[in-house]
């Protein structure tokens, strides 16, 4: 992934996902990538949000898992 982004000469990932999506970004933003991770959940797993978007329509929906 790092050869691929640097071949494309990105300047930034921008990341959507979950608590896994996170740890991934986080693990790249370590390697020296720029990395923005737009939180999306329906487990409402991330720390420092009340609500994410993916939650939201979980919950409309009434198939959240918590």
């Amino acid at each position: 992934m790092k050869q691929t982004y640097h071949k494309l000469k990105l300047d930034c990932l921008v990341i959507l996902g979950g608590n896994g999506t996170q740890k991934t970004a986080n693990l790249l933003r370590e390697e020296g990538l720029n990395v923005i991770h737009l939180p999306k959940t329906i487990d409402n797993d991330i720390y420092g949000t009340d609500v994410t978007f993916g939650l939201l329509q979980c919950n409309q929906r009434g198939v959240c898992s918590h």
